[in-house]
């Protein structure tokens, strides 16, 4: 069975999953209209923690069933996610500047007019 603890961590996984998953689709369907390169933008930088999520909990489950020391293995992992978080900052921040520039060239057109 499992332990209370336990189903809250999937608990957990899963609407990390369903929320990355939400913003891709949500970035691709509605961001789109406005500017492509920063609905591109924006879902790379969610698919990118949707990586890094599913990466962490698979190696997670898999130092638990090997029974090793996942010390080693925990600084690694912290690490790459510590660059994984700096590219995704870097992708939403241009992507922002990005949707900005968009949203201006719009309005200027739409004053011209």
């Amino acid at each position: 069975m499992f332990e209370p603890m336990s189903i809250v961590a999937w608990l957990v996984f899963v609407m990390k999953i369903l929320a990355m998953l939400g913003a891709v689709v949500a970035a691709l369907v509605l961001v789109r209209r406005a500017s492509a390169t920063g609905a591109y933008l924006l879902s790379a930088a969610a698919g990118l923690q949707l990586l890094m999520t599913c990466c962490s909990r698979a190696s997670a489950m898999a130092m638990r069933q090997a029974g090793g020391d996942p010390r080693p293995f925990g600084v690694a992992l912290s690490c790459a996610d510590l660059l994984a978080q700096v590219v995704t900052l870097a992708l939403v921040a241009y992507a922002f500047v990005t949707l900005a520039r968009a949203l201006q060239a719009s309005a200027a057109s739409r004053n011209a007019s």
